[in-house]
């Protein structure tokens, strides 16, 4: 399920927003203000930020800054009153997936959404959770923004894990995986990966990764 955070100060209005959007199968958490949404941001990773042009402390183009200062993906569509031209043009300039009007119907707001979140560009090096985002390329992982040194080995075994998320995956399969080779050619024990696996856990204070006993390890999202 894709999760939204939504972000304006107009409750009567964020209310009436967020079960339409519960409703139509999206997980969506709701803040007030700029400082709040930030706080959200920290603690989860989000498929889409829906944002108020204007808010109390920072314009909602500031939060969108800040916000891609963590997450240079993250996937911004504004929402607001305005009539003006210039916001638009502004907001589209910043990068935004869409910019739609409160006065819009519904059906069509939904609409605009759901577009924004499957066409969305995801860079084919990364891979995330609701907590952990893997980058390939350059091989670094992040812990709701914060960079968590892992060694090659244990970035691999990571990226495995999460893009077969809810699957059981063996020690064999890691391991080959991991040297590239079948493990008739490799001088390695299988034990390696419970060593690999334990720093992950240890490294990125998780709990998703769980043992399965006599096969190797499953990721839970």
């Amino acid at each position: 399920m894709k999760r939204i955070l939504f972000v304006d100060d107009d409750l009567k209005y964020v209310n009436i927003i967020k079960e339409c959007l519960i409703a139509n199968g999206y997980i969506v958490d709701v803040a007030s203000n700029s400082v709040e949404a930030l706080k959200y941001a920290k603690k989860r990773i989000y498929d889409l930020y829906l944002l108020d042009l204007y808010l109390d402390q920072f314009s909602g183009l500031q939060l969108a800054e800040f916000l891609r200062m963590n997450h240079s993906w993250a996937n911004i569509v504004f929402l607001t009153n305005s009539d003006d031209d210039n916001d638009e043009i502004r907001c589209l300039r910043n990068g935004s997936a869409d910019y739609l009007k409160k006065n819009m119907s519904i059906n069509v707001m939904l609409e605009r959404i759901g577009r924004s979140l499957s066409t969305v560009k995801r860079e084919e090096n990364m891979i995330r959770s609701a907590e952990i985002e893997v980058d390939l390329k350059s091989y670094m992982v992040y812990k709701f923004g914060e960079l968590i040194p892992l060694t090659v080995s244990e970035v691999k075994i990571l990226a495995i894990l999460m893009s077969n998320n809810k699957t059981a995956i063996s020690r064999q399969e890691l391991i080959e995986a991991l040297y590239g080779l079948p493990l008739n050619e490799i001088n390695a024990e299988l034990r390696i990966i419970d060593a690999h696996v334990k720093n992950i856990k240890r490294k990125l204070n998780i709990t998703s990764i769980v043992s399965i006993r006599g096969v190797g390890y499953r990721f839970n999202e």
